[in-house]
């Protein structure tokens, strides 16, 4: 009898378990941010974003706009909003979306991950 008991409980102990992990990053291209709780009534958590730049012309003594999206971890849109990008910052975009990214990143105190 205790053999059977024994034996029960190391199938229970010893049996496979299966983990489904929840898919993060699912916005392709976005910039991944450290979660920032976003609505503490829906739980809404700010994981990721993306931007696309518009109003940007020849003179780049003016500055220009961008629409902001901000996703949760499974990529469900959070949030969205237009950032004033100034012509100082324009003037020095290059090639490289690295100073754009830093510049909504600052603006929204979010922290890349």
């Amino acid at each position: 009898m205790l053999t059977a008991i024994a034996t029960a409980i190391t199938l229970s102990v010893t049996a496979p378990v299966q983990v489904q992990v929840q898919q993060a990053d699912t916005i392709p291209a976005a910039i991944q941010v450290k979660p920032v709780e976003f609505n503490k009534l829906t739980k809404d958590t700010i994981t990721q974003i993306t931007w696309v730049v518009f109003g940007l012309g020849r003179d780049t003594a003016q500055g220009c706009n961008s629409y902001v999206v901000a996703y949760d971890r499974k990529g469900k849109k959070v949030t969205d909003g237009n950032v004033p990008i100034p012509a100082h910052i324009v003037q020095q975009w290059g090639t490289d979306n690295t100073l754009i990214d830093d510049f909504i990143l600052n603006f929204y105190k979010l922290v890349k991950r």
